[in-house]
């Protein structure tokens, strides 16, 4: 019953698996360090991480991450966005919630629990469950304020993503000042969000990589991270 799934996490009376035959993320509780008198059930919550505290990561140990890794790791799946909630009880009639989230197969598990050690901030989550996707991400403000903008200020993308992260922490430097619970800071926000990611025009991107690269300083670190981030081998 259990031979083709892929183990992700084993603790204390369970093992958490990956079964890509299947339906995604199961987890299978034991009694006695016998399997006969529980059966497999879907997994039910939503964080990897709040299982997986003092347990064993049954992919690989987890890596020693440099800053130039998870900066390469980022430029690759990395994401800074902010989504916009109807909040009646607002007085700008929204809430705001920030994200930044790197999202990864669930064979890197153990290196998107690494980024989270590292960053000492943000979960590890299952992003879909039944491609096996799971996902870092930080969504607290005191975090993105404390931990996520010092380390990218310090160690920035090197990718036109960079752009993205400048207008993302020009909009949390807004929330951290309180712009975001009035009206004109609301639009503000949403003005600047048009800008980000998918809506930022391929000729601004272009430009930005062009005026870098003659001073462009490239770590084995960085391609390290990158690659491990993006690339799939055939």
């Amino acid at each position: 019953m259990i031979n083709n799934k892929i183990k992700i996490i084993k603790g204390p009376g369970f093992i958490i698996y990956y079964d890509p035959k299947g339906q995604g993320f199961e987890e299978f509780y034991y009694r006695d360090r016998t399997f006969k008198t529980h059966p497999i059930r879907y997994y039910s919550s939503s964080s990897i991480e709040s299982q997986s505290n003092n347990c064993e990561i049954l992919r690989n140990l987890q890596p020693t991450l440099t800053s130039g890794y998870i900066v390469g790791f980022a430029d690759a799946e990395g994401n800074f966005s902010l989504s916009f909630t109807p909040d009646s009880s607002r007085t700008s009639g929204y809430r705001i919630i920030p994200e930044f989230k790197v999202t990864q197969k669930y064979l890197s598990v153990d290196v998107l629990c690494s980024i989270r050690n590292y960053l000492e901030c943000g979960t590890v989550r299952i992003d879909n469950r039944t491609t096996g996707s799971l996902k870092f991400t930080v969504s607290g403000v005191k975090d993105i304020l404390n931990k996520i903008i010092p380390f990218f200020d310090s160690h920035p993308l090197i990718t036109s993503k960079q752009l993205d992260y400048q207008t993302w922490r020009e909009c949390m430097i807004m929330i951290a000042k309180g712009l975001h619970l009035t009206n004109e800071g609301v639009l503000k926000i949403i003005e600047l969000t048009r800008t980000m990611n998918s809506k930022r025009s391929f000729e601004e991107r272009f430009k930005f990589t062009q005026s870098r690269c003659p001073n462009l300083k490239i770590t084995p670190e960085w391609v390290q991270g990158f690659s491990d981030g993006s690339y799939y081998m055939i």
